[in-house]
């Protein structure tokens, strides 16, 4: 390798790494430590294995560009600890390339991980948005599903598919009551037709279904 090189990699590589690492820590450990600076911390750390993979690159001969297209510094490093050195150094020995290699396995399964988790974690939405989804589905599923039932392009099984499909959540109470509430509201003004006194009975019978259900719960010893 040319000399001054050797210098740049292992500053880059270990660098980098150390910075990813206390990224980690920093993140997972101190509450207050805020995800912008664990992003440009982490990013840091990126950019300096990079760089020391680029240096490692230009050091023994060869063309530092595809380096900075492969992101996966594993398998950069791996691919040139195993390349002839084009510009061999009496130093170089097959220890030092043994330790690059391990240097790399340790920055795979530190960064790469930990991108991927925190990819989950900005994707992923918290408990608190997750109970108030559900929240919110639960306060507009009696209107909705009423509104379904009064729509005259519901054909008469979607309708029937429509309350089995609800019949095994106890969160559907609402809504089957709502709905009841509307065919006996309807059914006080005019006689209800043949296909909504059926919807009507299954109603009833799936409510009272579930209403007994909940209030039959099962021990916990």
């Amino acid at each position: 390798m040319l000399p001054g090189y050797q210098t740049k990699t292992n500053v880059g590589i270990g660098a980098g790494l150390l910075l990813s690492l206390f990224g980690i820590l920093a993140f997972f450990l101190a509450h207050s430590f805020s995800l912008p600076v664990f992003l440009v911390i982490m990013s840091a750390g990126q950019a300096l294995q990079i760089w020391g993979a680029c240096s490692y690159a230009e050091g023994k001969g060869y063309h530092p560009l595809w380096v900075r297209l492969i992101l996966a510094q594993i398998i950069v490093l791996v691919i040139l600890a195993f390349l002839p050195d084009k510009h061999p150094q009496p130093q170089a020995s097959f220890l030092k390339r043994a330790l690059t290699v391990i240097v790399a396995v340790l920055a795979f399964f530190i960064t790469i991980p930990t991108f991927l988790w925190l990819g989950y974690k900005l994707l992923a939405p918290s408990p608190e948005e997750t109970r108030a989804h559900i929240q919110q589905f639960e306060s507009t599923m009696p209107t909705t599903f009423t509104n379904l039932l009064k729509d005259p392009n519901t054909t008469q099984a979607d309708k029937i598919k429509l309350v089995k499909g609800f019949d095994n959540m106890e969160s559907s109470i609402p809504a089957f009551q709502a709905a009841l509430q509307y065919y006996q509201d309807k059914e006080n003004k005019a006689p209800l037709s043949k296909d909504e006194n059926e919807v009507k009975q299954l109603i009833t019978v799936e409510l009272q279904g579930l209403q007994s259900r909940k209030m039959v719960k099962p021990s916990v010893k």
